[in-house]
């Protein structure tokens, strides 16, 4: 009980505490919280002097939270988090409401969007916000209640979230149609290595066997860029091929025909509390069976996919593979071929 008295005793001043530390800068938390720069600002005093403690280091009109500042913060940001999901799902209904959702762009397009859709259709009431988060930042979203579901297929360790797998998705190595390796059915591990990759930062994984030493000529954070740069640079990369198959940009990919690369599940990341929406279990349910859908009739060829009909991609200057020289008619004689040559 002695607990709870002090913490009732401080409870007041936490919402203005709160504002003042996710904005440190008085004037535009004032804005946001529709009340004077002056009242924050006394409220926050009078927490400081109740815990004995500095929350923020102040130089002139700077704000910057200090480590006690910073623990406090994570767990009002959790506790009011708890107290708004629990009255949200006391005052609305399953299907009502607003539910976060963070994908890769890829993934969004595939499994995001057309599972909200159908719900869209069927819940004219529930309000999707759809956005686009690293998985880092998507752990801190969640946590803190700016996120609801991200889908990944990256591992997520944090214990006080809820991972659901998915499924699984398959993943080969792929390249522009207009790459050397396209032209071969018998590739080796040691082929791919002479060539350089569009990889990820050490922060994520494209799920290229670590031990294996391969050259990157391009790191980004993004799929959806990573598929972009393959399809019409002419660096490979690691792609699942249900993203692969569904690329519909200029240039063409087609998948070289070597497995190095194990399935890997596909994850929804959400919260554990209790207190959460229904609302969210309806979407995280709709996405699933999107994917499965999705997934269902496709399954993994030895050999390349047919070519994509589009114009291959023109010759860039500068480019890390040179275009094919045009073809030389068939009919044309020794000292035919030879002129075409010279010219």
């Amino acid at each position: 009980m002695k607990l709870t008295r002090r913490t009732a005793q401080v409870w007041n001043w936490l919402p203005a505490f709160r504002a003042v530390a996710e904005f440190e800068h008085l004037p535009t938390a004032s804005k946001e919280v529709n009340l004077s720069a002056s009242a924050l600002s006394r409220s926050v005093k009078l927490l400081e002097e109740d815990l004995g403690v500095d929350l923020f280091a102040r130089e002139g009109r700077q704000l910057e939270l200090t480590t006690a500042g910073r623990r406090l913060l994570g767990a009002t940001r959790s506790a009011m988090r708890t107290v708004e999901a629990a009255l949200d799902q006391i005052l609305s209904s399953e299907s009502a409401g607003t539910v976060h959702v963070s994908a890769p762009g890829p993934y969004t397009s595939l499994f995001v969007l057309p599972a909200l859709r159908k719900l869209r259709e069927q819940y004219p009431d529930l309000l999707a916000h759809v956005r686009s988060a690293a998985p880092a930042q998507a752990e801190h979203l969640l946590v803190d209640g700016g996120l609801d579901i991200f889908v990944t297929d990256s591992a997520i360790s944090r214990t006080e979230l809820r991972v659901t797998k998915l499924s699984e998705l398959e993943y080969s190595v792929y390249a522009s149609d207009f790459h050397p390796l396209t032209e071969r059915l018998d590739l080796t591990v040691e082929d791919l290595l002479e060539f350089p990759f569009v990889g990820p930062p050490e922060s994520i994984s494209d799920h290229f066997p670590l031990h294996l030493p391969r050259k990157l000529g391009m790191v980004v954070e993004q799929l959806h860029v990573a598929v972009q740069v393959c399809a019409q640079d002419g660096l490979l990369a690691v792609l699942p091929d249900v993203v692969a198959r569904d690329y519909r940009g200029d240039g063409a990919l087609v998948r070289l025909p070597i497995d190095v690369i194990p399935s890997q599940p596909l994850y929804a990341v959400s919260r554990k509390a209790a207190a959460e929406p229904k609302r969210i279990d309806l979407v995280l349910r709709a996405v699933a069976q999107t994917v499965e859908e999705v997934k269902r009739g496709i399954g993994r060829s030895t050999m390349p996919p047919a070519r994509s009909t589009m114009r291959p991609p023109a010759y860039l200057e500068g480019s890390l593979i040179p275009p094919r020289p045009p073809a030389v008619p068939a009919d044309l004689s020794a000292n035919g071929k030879e002129a075409a040559r010279r010219r």
